[in-house]
């Protein structure tokens, strides 16, 4: 008898702590989402997934939601909650000295940002503090500064050269111009990045396999840097494996490091040379301080560089 009294005592201490525990945090979460912009009725999971349109662009959804919820306002994609800025006067006290340290990190997210950017290690990804600034200045002073730009400038004046004189041998034939245009650009950006052309008819008999494999992994790679990924907003859905972005993520993402590995290898072999090359550059500076331009640390600086100009590249 005083076991079963002790029983139902102690389920009842439980229950009641639990019911304590639950009233807490339903009390607490009201009590923070008070100070907390004005949003949009959501759905379990989902959040407010539901409300983006495939028929309608984007801006014009939430341009639609502004109207209705203010300039300032919440939405929820599954787990992931974002504040939506919609004023320019709202927009320019976000980034004010004031603020603009509290907005400058980044979530880690998407999927595409850590396997694209060896785990959020690169450029494009880290979130603030030391590595962030560091990989900023070398940026600024190294890679995207006037004196970078005028290292390269013969480069581009040799790869225009050689187009104008392919054109003149072709000028017979009717020619594609987007297209020339748009491996003149490819070219002048590998060029000065990794020292070798991959697009168009000036390939090396020798590169050939090469520039067909990292056509290919550059498509790829924007198209999957793109795509929309359910796993992103509900991460169950992607440790399940739901539409394999990640697997193909991950796939991919070996063959790019595999391929850098191999263009800096070519690189170390054929010794440093002030060709303003980018990659030749970044092996002096490693040679300098080895600490903080590490393979890795190349690899991602080389990988952002060669997505922000094929992203563009890809749309023309």
């Amino acid at each position: 008898m005083n076991k079963m009294v002790e029983t139902n005592a102690l389920i009842l201490s439980i229950l009641l702590l639990i019911i304590s525990t639950l009233a807490l945090i339903i009390f607490k979460k009201r009590t923070t989402q008070s100070n907390l912009p004005p949003s949009p009725l959501s759905l379990p999971i989902l959040g407010h997934l539901h409300l983006l349109k495939q028929q309608q662009p984007l801006h014009e959804t939430l341009l639609h939601l502004s109207h209705k919820f203010g300039p300032v306002m919440l939405l929820r994609f599954g787990i992931r909650p974002a504040v939506v800025v919609t004023s320019p006067s709202a927009v320019e006290e976000c980034f004010t000295k004031t603020n603009d340290i509290v907005f400058a990190n980044r979530p880690l997210t998407p999927l595409s940002a850590k396997h694209f950017n060896y785990n959020y290690t690169s450029m494009g990804a880290a979130p603030y503090g030391d590595l962030w600034r560091a990989l900023r200045r070398v940026a600024a002073s190294e890679l995207l500064s006037t004196t970078r730009l005028d290292a390269t400038t013969h480069l581009r004046e040799h790869e225009l050269k050689l187009m104008c004189r392919q054109l003149i041998n072709q000028s017979s034939q009717q020619v594609n111009l987007k297209c020339w245009f748009r491996d003149l650009l490819n070219n002048i950006t590998t060029m000065a990045i990794m020292g070798k052309r991959y697009h168009g008819d000036q390939v090396n008999v020798g590169d050939r396999k090469q520039a067909l494999e990292f056509q290919g992994m550059m498509e790829e790679l924007f198209k999957l840097l793109h795509m929309q990924n359910i796993g992103d907003f509900v991460p169950v859905l992607g440790w399940l494996g739901v539409g394999g972005v990640e697997k193909r993520m991950i796939g991919l993402m070996k063959k790019v490091d595999k391929f850098l590995e191999e263009v800096i290898e070519e690189h170390v072999v054929k010794g440093s040379c002030e060709s303003g090359i980018m990659v030749d550059k970044l092996l002096v500076l490693q040679q300098k301080e080895p600490d903080l331009y590490t393979d890795q640390i190349i690899k991602g600086l080389i990988l952002v560089r060669l997505n922000l100009f094929h992203g563009f590249f890809f749309i023309i």
